[in-house]
């Protein structure tokens, strides 16, 4: 994978086949480490766009993922 952004060693966006993967890792439990991570397909060429990574913790989720 091409990193595009890395923040803070566990939130990341970067191109892979072609497509976007985004994502973060946190630690859950017992020192065991998750990923959560999508795909989105890759803008097209020569055509304007924007990027955005909003990180939002849900009160009904744990805080480690």
């Amino acid at each position: 994978m091409s990193t595009i952004v890395s923040a803070g060693g566990n939130f990341y966006i970067g191109a892979q086949n072609g497509r976007l993967r985004y994502g973060f890792d946190s630690l859950s439990g017992a020192s065991r480490w998750c990923t959560d991570m999508q795909e989105a397909d890759y803008p097209a060429r020569k055509q304007e766009h924007a990027l955005s990574f909003h990180y939002l913790p849900s009160a009904s989720a744990p805080p480690s993922r």
